[in-house]
Formats: structure tokens, sequence, C-alpha cells
């Protein structure tokens, strides 16, 4: 009887350490760290002042994914250099939403022209491309000049500010098939 109990468990410990592990899954710190600089940004009530939903909506999503292309820039990072650098543009971004929040919401008596300006020169390359920054400068120079000629209503002001701003924003990453030459 012993040794049946004795090869029993012989034959049990074979098989239990013969199988794989199960693979653990890791959360992507990416994903983590884009999410908490989204809450950040999107908590501070200041950055929305008295716009109205649909004015603070396109805002909104600009907001989102400057915080998606600030954690994307992080890859590869380990969480305590990915916090200077994410630190370092969520101040950039707040200011620059500071300042297209004033513009939404003063209209013609909002900052001009270098004050945009400022807004492109300050957002960090994951944000604003330095190739195509000229093409952002350039769409808020011509809304910023225009702003004293007409009343433009906050949602609209706010859809045309966040539009100039994109022109400049990096080209989002091709699918993977595309990038080896395949179509889509």
């Amino acid at each position: 009887m012993p040794w049946t109990v004795l090869a029993f468990l012989r034959r049990a410990t074979r098989r239990f350490r013969a199988a794989e592990p199960l693979p653990v899954e890791t959360p992507d710190p990416v994903a983590g760290r884009e999410r908490a600089l989204a809450e950040r940004l999107l908590e501070d009530e200041a950055l929305r002042r008295d716009l109205e939903d649909a004015s603070w909506q396109p805002l909104q999503d600009w907001l989102l994914r400057a915080a998606a292309r600030l954690a994307e820039s992080t890859r590869g990072l380990d969480d305590a250099a990915a916090q200077p650098v994410l630190g370092r543009g969520a101040s950039a971004v707040r200011s620059a939403a500071t300042t297209l929040a004033a513009v939404a919401a003063g209209g013609a008596q909002a900052p001009a022209a270098p004050e945009l300006e400022q807004v492109v020169a300050a957002l960090p390359t994951a944000v604003l491309d330095p190739g195509r920054a000229d093409a952002a400068r350039a769409a808020l120079r011509a809304l910023a000049s225009s702003l004293p000629r007409r009343s433009a209503d906050p949602a609209t002001l706010t859809r045309q500010l966040v539009a100039a701003l994109d022109a400049g924003a990096p080209a989002p990453p091709a699918p993977e098939r595309a990038r080896r030459g395949e179509l889509c």
C-alpha cells in the first residue's frame, strides 16, 4: 500500500511540474499613465471656466488626445523616468487649455495672436509635432486676427481653436500591416 501512494504522488508531481505556468498579464503602464493624466486634467475645474457643455466638449476631447499622446511618449520608460515627462507635459497642456478656454469664453476680448502662438511654442513635441507646428501657428494666428471682426459663439470658436491645434498634431501611427508595406 505505501508503494502505491508513493507511486501516485510521483506521477502527480511529474504531471504538475510538466505543466506550463499560466501567463501573467501585466497591465500596460502607458494606459495607466494616460488614464491618470486624463483624470488629473479633466478634474481641474479651472480649465473649464464658465464654458457650457457644447463649448467645453471640443476642448475636453483635445485634452484626452493630448493625454494619450503624452502617455504614449513615455513608452519604454519606467515610472520614475516617465513622471517628469508627464509632469512637464501636463503643465504645458493645462496652460494651453487655460488660454484656449479664455479665448472661447471671451471671444473678441480674449488674448490675441501672441498668446495663442505661445500656446504652440509651449506644447511638447508629443502633443505638437515640431515639423507641423508652423501649420498650427498659422491657423491660430489667422483665427486670432479675425476675432475682433466677428462674434463667434464659444462652441464654434472652441472647435476652430482645437482644429488649429490639431493641424500641428503628430500623425497617428500607421497600422502594423501598413508599416510592413501590406495593404490594409
